[in-house]
């Protein structure tokens, strides 16, 4: 960083250029980042081209406008959200009912613990290019959890008469915005409230007891 800080505005910005396509994006990203995070989902270029360390005009080098810019963040908090979630394998040592409540513990708990959570759910969506990637992830979402009714059919675990779409869309939707509500508020309930409160809205959607 000294030697980039001593070079003249024209050198930085050459050898800004020439940067490894991934290194650039991940810097600029996570400045950005940080500055929705600090700014309440505001995010002014000139200040994060300063806090990137990069000239203004190369900033659309890497993102052609600031709506792809914020694109690519929501794109990678659902990369982050689906590694912790969506693409773990149920454990068998865990029954059917318990799995799938550990999996909704595992949602509320990754959106209390990432510092850019309330921010995507909350600030960005009014934008048409973050909608259209909230909207894919939300409904490959559904998909997963209605493929997870689905095998609960299969084991004989929940009834055949249940729609697996229209489930995994009243979970996964239902869930969306319960967080959307709780993470605005000054005091937040425990996540172990939560988790429970969901649970106990979802058991009878999926014919299962509150207490399985």
């Amino acid at each position: 960083m000294s030697k980039l800080l001593a070079q003249t505005p024209r050198a930085k910005s050459k050898k800004l250029a020439k940067a490894p396509h991934g290194t650039g994006h991940a810097r600029i990203r996570k400045a950005a980042e940080d500055l929705l995070i600090e700014k309440d989902g505001i995010l002014d270029i000139a200040e994060l081209a300063k806090r990137a360390g990069v000239a203004s005009s190369l900033l659309y080098r890497y993102y052609p406008s600031k709506n792809a810019l914020l694109a690519a963040i929501v794109e990678n908090f659902y990369d982050r959200y689906d590694q912790v979630v969506f693409k773990v394998p149920n454990d068998p040592a865990v029954g059917y009912a318990a799995g799938i409540r550990r999996r909704l513990e595992q949602m509320v708990l990754f959106h209390y613990s990432e510092p850019l959570a309330a921010t995507v759910l909350c600030r960005l969506g009014s934008t048409a290019d973050v909608a259209i990637v909230e909207l894919k992830r939300i409904e490959s979402h559904i998909d997963a959890a209605a493929a997870q009714v689905r095998q609960g059919q299969r084991l004989g675990e929940l009834p055949g008469e249940i729609d697996p779409e229209v489930a995994g869309a009243v979970v996964i939707g239902g869930t969306h915005q319960a967080l959307a509500r709780v993470l605005t508020r000054e005091k937040r309930p425990s996540p172990e409230w939560l988790t429970g409160e969901l649970w106990r809205a979802f058991s009878p959607v999926l014919h299962l007891s509150i207490s399985d």
